[in-house]
């Protein structure tokens, strides 16, 4: 329920690495994505560096429109098929403006292309003890 990753406070350039390209509103910073242990203001009350903002995340999922809910809406896995499938990008990034360092920013690349402004994070669900 938070407007950013790290709470509703507005995008600082000086805090946040995101729109550092050339017309970007960061500008005067220094361009491009920055170490990932850097810990600026992009942290997670949970203490999770950089989820909005330095590269945008290649996740596993083939990009599609979304499909409108009917009863429970249920995101499944579409791995991509091809190399020139587009995947889903989630998040900011260091060229990135302002509007995608929500975390439900969602854009597509190529699943075989690369850019300076995509990475990635390795994450998975965790098993939870039932009772």
């Amino acid at each position: 329920r938070r407007r950013f990753a790290w709470g509703d406070r507005l995008p600082d350039c000086d805090k946040i690495i995101y729109a550092r390209g050339l017309d970007g509103a960061c500008a005067s910073q220094d361009s491009g994505p920055v170490r990932a242990n850097l810990e600026l203001d992009d942290r997670t009350p949970e203490g999770v560096l950089h989820l909005s903002d330095n590269v945008a995340e290649w996740v596993l999922d083939r990009f599609a429109e979304y499909e409108p809910c009917r009863e429970t809406c249920v995101n499944p896995l579409v791995p991509p098929t091809t190399s020139t499938d587009e995947c889903v990008v989630r998040g900011g990034s260091a060229d990135g403006a302002a509007e995608q360092l929500r975390g439900a920013a969602r854009s597509r690349w190529r699943a075989n292309g690369a850019n300076r402004s995509t990475g990635f994070r390795c994450a998975g669900a965790l098993e939870t003890e039932r009772r």
